[in-house]
């Protein structure tokens, strides 16, 4: 199994497997497994994916950039696999980055939706 430091290449966590894969509390996911009515982001008008998250929506821009101030390198959908498996110190940044952006999300999300009367959500 190859490595990076200490960390496997094929360790990942939650919030990880749903940003690559796209399956978790995007807008787009959420519409295609009837979750949602619609692929809308909850903080701007754009369809939300997981591209959309961590690269472009406005609510996310400022943690975005702390990252990759962090990195010395601008995070695009090209590059992020990559600048992860850079370094250990990579990997960790663009982790952090991602985990507290989703569980931002996850919990905005569940607000929204206990407010709506809709019930629990799960991704």
């Amino acid at each position: 199994m190859a490595q990076v430091g200490e960390r496997s290449l094929d360790s990942t966590t939650f919030h990880l497997s749903q940003a690559l894969s796209g399956h978790g509390c995007f807008g787009k996911y959420l519409h295609f497994i009837a979750k949602k009515e619609d692929e809308r982001c909850w903080y701007c008008v754009e369809d939300d994916s997981s591209e959309h998250t961590l690269f472009r929506c406005c609510r996310w821009v400022g943690r975005k950039h702390r990252a990759e101030a962090e990195l010395g390198v601008l995070l695009e959908p090209e590059n992020i696999v990559g600048e992860m498996l850079r370094s250990v110190d990579s990997w960790n940044v663009v982790a952090a980055y991602i985990t507290e952006v989703l569980l931002s999300k996850e919990e905005y999300e569940q607000r929204a939706y206990e407010d709506s009367g809709s019930g629990s959500q799960h991704y």
